[in-house]
């Protein structure tokens, strides 16, 4: 018998929550797909494009957003595409044994997350991939990694294209970028500013610019994973005025200065540009002295942008909790993208899906 699982996917109509939709539906034309959100207008109208597709009226501030269900329609999986401020999904998923995929949930909110986990009788599946474009920057490290052979040092550099269409939780991520944090350097933790540490760098086209350092989970989660002694993450905006315009604006204290309110509202006005323009990243891989190749270039790029990079990200982690093309479930309880111990699997997932992944060795 064919297996028709039933996937929901919570903002399945926002930028990158339609994106995963239409690529699960591409990838698994079985798969029942269940577009949910406040706006039935918009999750309908997606829903009947899709093979096996309907829409459902869910609000993630209700008590028990999930209520009502019948035993039939229970998701096999749960795609969190918006943010789940108050843990009410998260919550009522739990009580259902659920297992969940959360695209938006912050570093400092995984412990929230094992909080509500410890209340349920049972322990559901729950992956957070809230690292860069849905922990594909993450995954790309544990692809090339051992465990057991950690890095000296990733460097992981983002050239961002604002006028490429963004989600809102794109924007959040730099509402706080003038505030310090952490990075690790040769196995030690090191304090620094948002948007400091600048270098230059050498993207496709033979582009230099000058990326800076930005506060983004694979700093501390790929340490904690023990893929690498030390890791930094690195952005730029392709948009030369936008770019210097914001440095200055943090390098200065300014943006410090003004209500955080104000500066979610410019980063929203900022990122909503509905082109799809190539999304590129590089991630940099120094091994210990002693082998063959002491360092790896991995050039990723996606031609169709940062919504479809992050929702192949989304569709690979989907099968990972679902076992599909013999993938190795990840263990109940929390778990991250770049845990998985067949990470190289996600990276030919997403291949499969249009990312390029470019390897130089040096």
């Amino acid at each position: 018998m064919t297996f028709s699982p039933l996937i929901c996917v919570v903002g399945g109509y926002g930028v990158v929550g339609s994106h995963i939709c239409r690529l699960l539906a591409s990838r698994h034309p079985q798969a029942r797909i269940v577009v949910a959100g406040h706006d039935m207008q918009k999750a309908g109208l997606l829903a009947r494009a899709l093979p096996h597709g309907r829409p459902w009226a869910l609000e993630v501030g209700d008590d028990d957003p999930l209520a009502g269900l019948e035993e039939d329609e229970v998701p096999d999986v749960l795609v969190m595409a918006t943010l789940d401020p108050d843990d009410h999904v998260l919550r009522a998923a739990a009580r259902r044994g659920i297992p969940v995929l959360d695209l938006t949930r912050s570093l400092d909110r995984i412990d929230d997350a094992r909080e509500v986990l410890a209340d349920v009788d049972e322990l559901i599946r729950f992956v957070a991939a809230s690292g860069w474009m849905a922990g594909a920057a993450a995954v790309t490290v544990a692809a090339h990694v051992r465990p057991d052979e950690p890095a000296e040092q990733v460097e992981i550099d983002i050239l961002m294209v604002v006028a490429d269409a963004l989600g809102p939780e794109t924007a959040t991520r730099f509402v706080d970028a003038h505030k310090s944090f952490a990075i690790w350097i040769e196995g030690r933790p090191r304090l620094v500013r948002g948007l400091a540490g600048p270098r230059r760098f050498r993207f496709s086209g033979d582009r230099i610019v000058r990326t800076r350092l930005v506060s983004s989970p694979e700093q501390e989660t790929l340490v904690a994973h023990r893929l690498s002694n030390g890791v930094t993450v690195r952005l730029a905006v392709a948009e030369v005025a936008t770019h210097v315009g914001f440095s200055v604006l943090v390098g200065t204290k300014i943006w410090s200065c003004l209500p955080r309110a104000t500066r979610r509202r410019m980063l929203q006005r900022l990122t909503t540009g509905q082109g799809e323009h190539p999304h590129e990243f590089w991630v940099s891989i120094v091994r210990p002295a002693g082998g063959d190749h002491r360092v790896a270039q991995i050039r990723v790029v996606d031609p169709h942008g940062q919504r479809h990079l992050a929702a192949a990200s989304a569709v690979s982690q989907v099968e990972r909790l679902l076992g599909w093309n013999g993938r190795a479930v990840p263990p109940v309880g929390v778990s991250l993208p770049e845990s998985a111990p067949d990470a190289v699997r996600d990276v030919e997932a997403m291949a499969q899906m249009g990312v390029r992944f470019d390897v130089t060795l040096h």
